[in-house]
């Protein structure tokens, strides 16, 4: 579970869209793509972006915390996942 840059929140993929968890006391804080199943969920090292996986591996979406889309790619058949440094 991706961690903003701060430590002030967790983002958590589910099958129902991406949920914003306050430190520490895990309160919710936002759902993000309610309806869209998530399958990975990255948090860029600046804290102002995710980048998400959704839809099985068949989508890599970039959207702000907010949860405003910025793009939304379809993935090439076979491809899935991400490659990414632990230091950004």
């Amino acid at each position: 579970m991706p961690v903003s840059p701060l430590g002030r929140a967790l983002y958590h993929g589910t099958s129902d869209g991406i949920l914003a968890l306050r430190v520490p006391d895990l309160k919710l804080q936002a759902k993000l793509s309610p309806g869209v199943s998530f399958d990975e969920v990255w948090v860029s090292g600046n804290g102002g972006y995710l980048y998400a996986i959704a839809d099985q591996g068949k989508k890599l979406l970039l959207m702000r915390t907010d949860g405003t889309v910025v793009s939304s790619v379809v993935m090439p058949p076979g491809g899935y996942g991400f490659i990414a440094s632990e230091h950004g």
